[in-house]
């Protein structure tokens, strides 16, 4: 198939963007051949023009990107489909945006982007050489963006922590180092020079607004803050409450790319019975279910929905051994939701200092105590958006309550989901995210939960890391990692 796709270069952050309409089940492959077709590119959007009224983008990777927005607003602009200001709902954000653009007759076209709003600025815990260090980050629909801040770290180091630092906030990008899913590498992106200079390797339109409005969080208020970069400088407004990201773009290149038919469809496998794959899957499944059951198991023992919430947070690089041990005290000492709410910062760090990054949690607990008894009347809410908007929860905390709460079928991507779902084959994913919409694809939906807990124990008991015991495991015939 023929895909038309143009190359734009806002501000030295070249974006392909594609025209022709396909699937969303072809989008990654597509845009890894496009990759390789234009290598001076850094990401891949795909545009929907049919509505004058909203143009629609979606990014290959699924996160929201400031400068590719302003390329789809003006790609609309030069090709007769909407007027300024564009109205463009994108990947990752959940309301619409507004785009303002300029000198739309010229090569360059200058836009001013109304950012989403920052929904939360906060000290995060991060793991750096086995010492903790309390981080900001700004938090966006859909992007979370770290800033380095205060240690000294080397572009070497940071490319080797970024990925586990992803994984432990369940963030999908880093700010300052974004997480590019779609090509599942991670890049550098600024290093701080001092408070108000910085330079961006790779230019990022979203970082910028991120590290603006830390700055602005930070006491240092502008109507203008303004960053180099390679490819030009990115300059962001505030206006209000708001902030604007203002920058330019042109059409550096227009294309056709080739794909093959085969690969238009992307790694999706079908879970029609009969085809190998599948009957693959399901015989694994059914040798789970043999040797282990179809009882539902919980490692993380609790009486209630808010008991589990909170084991679940302070379960993040820690063990639910050691997680159980501290939740058998400390669910006496703090019976409900306002004994937690009204609990004192350092005195619950103390109690929950076994767990690691203490200082974090007990922060989120406490915080997440007050929104659940403020907005949700003390009950933990069952849908994605209201868990994932509580303070220190991402997917896995969300699903885990969503699966052992409410029985709704969720995928729960933990270290041993991750590993042992690859090793036996479901999944060549290796981002948690993309790791649970692959399973979710390949498994039937009625095994969702089951399926967790069964890589789990397995991943508990038998294939452990680092050193599996492959003789002795039931699934060693059906294992593709086995080597006999």
């Amino acid at each position: 198939m023929e895909v038309k796709y143009v190359l734009m270069n806002p501000t030295g952050n070249r974006t392909v963007l594609v025209e022709t309409p396909v699937k969303k089940s072809q989008y990654p492959q597509i845009a890894e051949c496009l990759m390789k077709a234009e290598p001076t590119a850094e990401q891949v959007g795909f545009v929907d023009f049919t509505d004058a009224s909203c143009v629609k983008l979606h990014m290959a990777g699924g996160e929201f990107c400031g400068n590719a927005t302003l390329s789809a607003a003006a790609l609309s602009v030069k090709r007769g489909i909407c007027e300024s200001p564009v109205r463009i709902r994108v990947s990752g954000a959940k309301s619409g945006l507004s785009v303002e653009l300029k000198n739309t007759n010229a090569d360059t076209v200058k836009g001013l982007v109304k950012m989403p709003a920052p929904l939360e600025i906060r000290q995060v815990g991060v793991n750096l050489a086995g010492k903790e260090y309390f981080l900001p980050a700004v938090i966006f629909e859909g992007i979370t963006h770290l800033i380095l801040s205060g240690i000294g770290i080397a572009k070497k180091q940071a490319e080797k922590y970024a990925k586990q630092w992803s994984e432990e906030l369940n963030a999908p990008c880093l700010g300052l180092m974004f997480y590019d899913s779609a090509k599942n590498k991670l890049k550098p992106l600024v290093y701080v020079r001092k408070p108000e200079t910085l330079f961006w390797e790779h230019s990022c339109g979203s970082g910028s607004v991120a590290v603006a409005a830390y700055l602005n969080h930070a006491g240092i208020k502008k109507d203008a803050y303004d960053f180099a970069e390679p490819g030009g400088r990115i300059r962001v407004l505030k206006k209000g409450k708001s902030f604007y990201l203002e920058g330019s773009t042109k059409v550096e290149k227009e294309g056709i790319c080739e794909i093959e038919a085969g690969k238009a469809g992307g790694k999706k496998t079908s879970k029609t019975a009969g085809s190998s794959s599948y009957d693959k899957r399901m015989e694994i499944i059914r040798a789970f279910e043999k040797e282990y059951g179809t009882d539902y198991t919980c490692y993380l023992h609790h009486e209630n929905a808010w008991q589990l919430l909170f084991a679940t947070i302070m379960s993040a690089q820690c063990t639910d051994e050691r997680v159980n041990m501290v939740t058998k005290d400390l669910y006496v000492k703090y019976p409900d939701l306002q004994s937690f709410a009204d609990a004192d910062l350092k005195e619950l760090e103390k109690d929950i200092h076994s767990t690691g990054f203490y200082h974090n949690k007990a922060k989120n607990i406490i915080a997440c105590a007050k929104k659940l008894i403020e907005d949700y009347n003390g009950e933990v809410p069952s849908d994605l958006e209201s868990l994932t908007a509580l303070p220190g929860v991402g997917r896995k905390t969300a699903n885990v309550i969503r699966g052992n709460i409410y029985h709704i079928d969720s995928i729960v991507v933990d270290t041993h989901v991750k590993r042992i779902s690859r090793k036996l084959g479901f999944t060549e994913e290796e981002d948690p995210v993309r790791i649970e919409f692959d399973l979710m694809e390949k498994v039937p939906k009625e095994y969702w939960i089951l399926i967790n807990i069964h890589f789990i124990r397995l991943g508990r008991t038998v294939c452990k890391a680092p050193t599996p015991r492959c003789g002795e495991c039931f699934l060693k015939d059906l294992c593709p990692s086995y080597k006999g």
